[in-house]
């Protein structure tokens, strides 16, 4: 087993891991055969090291002095918890999973339209299972981060949701995790697919119930038939000391689009990896992200997306504030194939560094192989200009309330592109108590 021979093997990380992965699965499970490639596969890449390009940045010496053991299915959570976590416009819509599993009977679906489907992984594979076989054996394959892999090989109870085609969903779905089981190994697992001319709007968020330590490694596939629209919207706020790793992967096909807006604040230790595929023509994705971190909190980012067809378009902006001593890295690469002629393509990443002990990394990157293309990358780095405080200083704005007012600006380009109303005005609010500090 190639878990024995990697750089960390000595970690109780990879202790823990290793006798987790030992644990036979059922043969019953529909899913084994696709768990088995994963597993394969993982153990082909093997576990990081600090030498491995993707996580240069991101702390796996303190990362893998987790011990992780699988959740049961046994946890119970009250309603009211549950209830606190859900946002006013998704009352009647949302699905929820508990330490990784997701559990039915406490989802709520008053105000999902009755022709979208939410299945359990398992039982999709019987009505969608060659669909499902096939796009995760490419997923598989194709797949170049070990811990997405992990995720498919162990993830306890996965779902499905599926919006048929020309449907437009009125209520956005929250996707709710609960987090209950300290120093566990919690492994969401949500494949979406959406029919052609269809739309609907998703928000993740983690609610992680004040446990300690443990890792959670949420995998979100979404799959946009032609001219479909899918705006997902995602929160990262691990207030405990576990560990948090958000994957994103999207097909998008002819005249599709899809929007992710993510924001990370109170991360003591989080990544998200993303990776979408531009597949048809007119294709379009838009990437945008905010970070506000304070003492020693954490976020790193790295996105890939692949033009592989013409006229498609994406862009990519995220934005971080960093005080104390946090850090922040951002890792974007743009790949324009060579069939993938009038592409454009575009990337920018901004921080703001409020004192001399934060840290923040950029890192753009363009790869193009067509001729006809308008792409560019940019990256800055800046702290609060004194002519700025200046200037409004001078406008009788004391220092205190011109640092503010700068901050929330800084904020305001990618806060308010929130598509709902309730998170918008609480995270406004955050913003402003953020500044002040």
């Amino acid at each position: 087993m190639i878990l024995a021979t990697l750089e960390p093997e000595a970690t109780p990380f990879a202790g823990s891991l290793q006798a987790l992965l030992s644990e036979a699965g059922s043969s019953k499970d529909p899913l084994q055969a696709l768990r088995m490639q994963a597993r394969r596969r993982f153990e082909e890449i093997g576990l990081p090291s600090r030498k491995t390009e993707a996580f240069q940045y991101f702390p796996l010496k303190s990362f893998y002095e987790n011990r992780i053991a699988m959740t049961t299915s046994s946890s119970v959570v009250e309603e009211d918890l549950i209830e606190r976590h859900i946002v006013p416009e998704c009352r009647g819509s949302c699905l929820v999973f508990v330490d990784g599993h997701y559990r039915q009977e406490l989802s709520i679906f008053d105000n999902i339209d009755p022709k979208v489907g939410v299945l359990f992984l398992e039982e999709a594979m019987k009505t969608f299972g060659h669909f499902l076989q096939v796009r995760m054996t490419k997923q598989i394959k194709e797949e170049q981060d070990p811990f997405a892999l992990l995720n498919l090989a162990v993830h306890p109870k996965g779902a499905f949701l599926y919006v048929p085609p020309k449907l437009t969903v009125e209520h956005p779905i929250q996707i709710l995790h609960v987090v209950t089981q300290e120093g566990a190994l919690t492994a969401p697992r949500l494949q979406v697919f959406v029919g052609s001319q269809s739309d609907v709007k998703l928000y993740s968020t983690t609610c992680t119930c004040n446990c300690q330590g443990g890792v959670v490694l949420d995998v979100v596939d979404i799959i946009l038939e032609d001219s479909a629209r899918v705006e997902q919207m995602s929160t990262a706020c691990m207030r405990s000391q576990g560990w948090g790793m958000e994957f994103l992967r999207g097909s998008l096909k002819n005249d599709s689009t899809l929007t992710l807006n993510q924001v990370a604040k109170n991360t003591v230790g989080y990544r998200r990896d993303i990776k979408i595929d531009l597949l048809g023509s007119n294709a379009s994705a838009k990437i945008q992200g905010l970070a506000l971190l304070s003492d020693r909190q954490q976020t790193h980012t790295r996105i890939v997306v692949n033009h592989k067809a013409p006229h498609t378009e994406s862009k990519q902006h995220f934005k971080g504030i960093l005080s104390g001593h946090s850090q922040s890295s951002f890792e974007g690469q743009i790949i324009v194939e060579r069939a993938a002629q009038k592409t454009q393509a575009y990337q920018l990443c901004n921080h703001l560094l409020l004192g001399d002990r934060a840290i923040a990394h950029s890192k753009p990157n363009l790869e193009i192989f067509a001729d006809d293309v308008k792409a560019s990358h940019g990256a800055t780095m800046t702290q609060l200009k004194g002519e700025e405080l200046l200037y409004l200083k001078s406008r009788g704005i004391d220092q205190r309330q011109a640092k503010n007012l700068l901050i929330e600006a800084f904020c305001q380009e990618i806060a308010s592109t929130v598509f709902l109303r309730s998170l918008r005005t609480e995270l406004d609010h955050f913003i402003r108590s953020y500044a002040q500090d």
